[in-house]
């Protein structure tokens, strides 16, 4: 890929892309050389535009994955996006379908995990101590996401009952 971008930065493909398909725009915000783990987007979409992966924070906070969430959004959109040319129809209340299927499809899962990962990071050591302390037992690479849970929470750590509480509604 590198070979591919004769001496130039990908951030000069992107500046020339806006300047001819949107001149005038103004970028309001850059995040590069990062992987954007946090909750998803409060907007991903309105009149004539809809973001998608790495931009509408679609990946997951907990594992840094995106390629899946980035496909699944980019092909919602795409079907969001014919649906409203072929009516004439790029308002924001035409592309809220986007938006909402999306939240249907992932949002419940990265809002979780947002918190999940939130309070991993601001746990204790001792708190840590003890999650890591009640896996123990088990060979997790081989072992489902589940089964972790399901042994995590039996345990009456704090960490892992306000874990238990987040999952509640997973």
């Amino acid at each position: 890929m590198g070979s591919r971008l004769n001496g130039a930065h990908p951030i000069d493909y992107l500046d020339k892309f806006l300047d001819a398909r949107f001149p005038g725009c103004k970028v309001i915000q850059a995040i590069v050389g990062a992987v954007p783990v946090s909750d998803m987007a409060e907007h991903i979409s309105m009149g004539g535009l809809m973001l998608a992966g790495d931009g509408a924070r679609l990946v997951d906070p907990l594992l840094g994955a995106g390629i899946m969430n980035a496909m699944l959004s980019g092909r919602m959109a795409g079907n969001v996006a014919a649906e409203a040319i072929k009516n004439g129809d790029v308002s924001g209340k035409a592309l809220i379908k986007y938006e909402d299927a999306v939240r249907k499809e992932m949002g419940k899962a990265i809002h979780r995990n947002y918190k999940v990962k939130e309070l991993i990071v601001k746990a204790s050591d001792r708190q840590m101590n003890a999650l890591l302390y009640s896996l123990r037992k088990m060979n997790v690479e081989n072992v489902p996401v589940s089964s972790i849970y399901k042994t995590a929470t039996t345990s009456g750590f704090p960490v892992i009952r306000m874990m238990q509480a987040l999952f509640k509604y997973s």
